[in-house]
């Protein structure tokens, strides 16, 4: 289905990458890349699919790209990471200290010296 493959390639490329699909049928997957601005590769045996493919794909006009509406990958994700065992060495949490999970103060993770928490 479309809504599924517009989800997997939106997730899993950026606007200008190559999708490839070995078994294109109708080119449901060629579609679905235009209207993102990713380019495709299909390949398909039967020629009936192929012109199904060409016509369904000519008949997409996707929007302008603008690379500030398309760039949809998350700035949290790709911000610096400090490892949790780093704060332990460098004194910002102590062995022994507790952790509490939300405002439920009957599940504790008490962080060990490795940085492992005991749960």
């Amino acid at each position: 289905p479309e809504a599924l493959l517009y989800r997997v390639i939106l997730s899993s490329s950026n606007p200008g990458d190559v999708i490839l699909d070995p078994f294109f049928g109708s080119g449901t997957t060629g579609v679905v890349a235009k209207r993102l601005h990713r380019n495709w590769i299909g390949i398909e045996k039967e020629k009936r699919y192929i012109q199904i493919a060409q016509n369904r794909i000519n008949a997409v006009q996707p929007e302008m790209h603008d690379a500030a509406t398309f760039d949809v990958k998350s700035k949290a994700k790709s911000a610096p990471k400090v490892e949790f065992s780093v704060l332990v060495e460098h004194g910002y949490l102590q062995p022994g200290q507790r952790l509490f999970f939300g405002k439920d103060k009957t599940k504790v993770a008490t962080i060990k010296p490795d940085a492992r928490l005991r749960t």
